[in-house]
């Protein structure tokens, strides 16, 4: 059996089957900052579609240490006192939870659309914008879920109609869907390419089962 230093990997040098998937990874990564690029480690990557991109803490109610041992009452009090210091810190609660359930709406019509993580960041990033000129307001959050979504595929050159919109996510109907992508455009000055026909033949031709 060889193993990878770098991976963990454990395999047959013969056949190449991999007994060992991967152990701990101890390999650095490379990071890049305002100083330049140092090898180090790092955590999670930053991602638009948590509502505070993944920075937040979260302190949960603590009574026992990581033995199971009760903690003293002076150390409870201590995180009981953290804990409330962390809710008070985090700005826009409301704003927290309609970006949450923004998102939840908008991973349904991915799925159900099939869309790459690229056209996800650019439709969370219109509805960002939309919320901050408080377009939002007065409107239901899906409609407005769904004007995104539907303005970065038009964006981004991805063939997805009115019509399979409705379908994916049939509380949302197409005309909803566009007036929504009208008001979007209308107001966050967005420059979508007129859609070319021909981007949709390639979809045609799968569906027939034609080469």
């Amino acid at each position: 059996m060889v193993t990878d230093p770098a991976t963990g990997e454990v395999s047959c040098p013969s056949c190449g089957y991999v007994v060992v998937e991967r152990w701990l990874d101890s390999r650095p990564y490379w990071v890049k900052d305002e100083e330049g690029i140092e090898r180090r480690r790092a955590g999670p990557p930053l991602s638009i579609m948590f509502h505070d991109y993944g920075l937040s803490t979260t302190i949960d109610k603590i009574d026992v240490d990581a033995t199971g041992r009760r903690l003293p009452k002076e150390v409870r009090e201590d995180l009981l006192r953290l804990k409330k210091l962390d809710s008070m810190s985090m700005v826009g609660l409301t704003e927290a939870r309609n970006l949450q359930h923004a998102a939840y709406i908008l991973q349904v019509y991915v799925d159900k659309l099939s869309l790459g993580r690229q056209v996800t960041e650019t439709a969370m990033n219109i509805y960002r914008r939309a919320l901050k000129k408080g377009l939002v307001k007065s409107r239901s959050i899906r409609s407005i879920v769904a004007g995104s979504l539907y303005a970065a595929c038009r964006l981004m050159n991805v063939p997805r109609s009115l019509e399979e919109f409705e379908r994916a996510y049939p509380m949302v109907r197409r005309k909803t869907v566009a007036q929504t992508y009208r008001l979007l455009v209308k107001n966050l000055g967005l420059k979508a390419p007129t859609q070319d026909p021909s981007i949709f033949v390639t979809k045609i031709a799968s569906r027939l089962g034609l080469s």
